[in-house]
């Protein structure tokens, strides 16, 4: 899969999850089967920052051309989807959530592999196999 139809899919589930998160956070997480009481709207909002953060990351950059930056936006991208895949794990197997949460684990689990089998546009280098030379004539020694 190309790094631009990636980065594109996470953009618009950023903007479909990130700002309802940011301005929603109780109806969004209701969904899910998390209540949030008190103080916990503020870290869910933070993390609907984030992604409204990574929106942008990833819709100014899917045009991006081969560059170090652009390897370190992917590595950068590929962690942040392994770590929630992991706490997403944890939550789903607790039975804190719903089972609407097991959307959210394939998204994640899907998204972290997709950005490690994208192709980068590096140069591949890819070395032959050296094959013995059959001699069947003593004079070609």
């Amino acid at each position: 899969m190309k790094l631009k139809t990636v980065m594109v899919i996470k953009a618009v589930v950023c903007l479909a999850f990130g700002i309802p998160i940011l301005f929603f956070p109780k109806f969004l997480y209701g969904l899910f089967g998390v209540e949030l009481a008190g103080a916990a709207t503020f870290p869910a909002q933070q993390y609907g920052a984030s992604l409204f953060g990574n929106l942008f990351l990833t819709w100014l950059g899917r045009n991006a051309e081969e560059s170090i930056g652009r390897r370190a936006i992917t590595w950068a991208l590929f962690i942040y989807d392994a770590i929630g895949f992991v706490i997403t794990l944890i939550v789903a197997l607790s039975g804190q959530a719903n089972a609407l949460i097991w959307g959210c684990l394939l998204y994640t689990s899907d998204a972290a592999d997709d950005l490690l089998c994208v192709d980068l546009g590096g140069r591949r280098i890819i070395k032959k196999k050296k094959h013995a030379t059959e001699y069947t004539d003593m004079r070609d020694l």
